[in-house]
């Protein structure tokens, strides 16, 4: 067992989540994010229905969108938490030959370019909590892409336990002797 939690932004930083939802028996997918300021506040969040689509796609999708969404929110330094370990392998090579991915990992690339600074990490997915839910939210919203000014209500549980900083319990694999 290990314990977790969502941590705050430096000050003068924003944090974005995002993270996004398939339904592997249909691959159905959506995603969701959300921008909180060093104070654990929320900022903005969105929900997308994606359509049919793969895991990896849908999640570089969700990050798109939220890197737009900070981008578009004048956001000069930003901490990005994504649960893929994959989205962050893919932005860690130059380039890969995935012709699928490729283009919208250059489009994310290009437009981190207007951020003064910028980290993009790899999160728990406990810790990731608030933007799961909205990417869940994405799948049964009437429009295609929602911008939410205010939490929705299905949030709020979730983002009290980050602002106050409540720890999870992330249980971990005991490593073997094959290790």
């Amino acid at each position: 067992q290990h314990l977790v939690s969502w941590t705050k932004p430096d000050l003068g930083w924003y944090k974005l989540n995002t993270d996004a939802s398939v339904l592997l028996s249909s691959n159905y997918a959506s995603g969701g994010g959300l921008m909180r300021d060093s104070y654990g506040s929320w900022i903005r969040g969105f929900s997308r229905l994606i359509g049919a689509s793969n895991c990896l796609l849908a999640e570089i999708w969700a990050l798109r969108d939220g890197i737009t969404m900070a981008r578009n929110l004048n956001i000069t330094k930003l901490v990005i938490n994504v649960d893929a370990v994959e989205v962050i392998s893919l932005f860690s090579k130059p380039s890969s030959n995935n012709r699928l991915t490729q283009p919208i990992v250059d489009d994310c690339r290009n437009m981190l370019q207007v951020f003064q600074e910028y980290h993009m990490q790899h999160c728990f997915r406990e810790t990731n909590k608030v933007a799961d839910l909205l990417a869940k939210l994405g799948r049964g919203e009437s429009e295609p892409f929602i911008t939410y000014v205010t939490p929705p209500f299905v949030v709020m549980e979730a983002l009290s336990f980050d602002c106050n900083v409540v720890p999870c319990t992330r249980l971990i694999r005991a490593p073997t002797a094959f290790d």
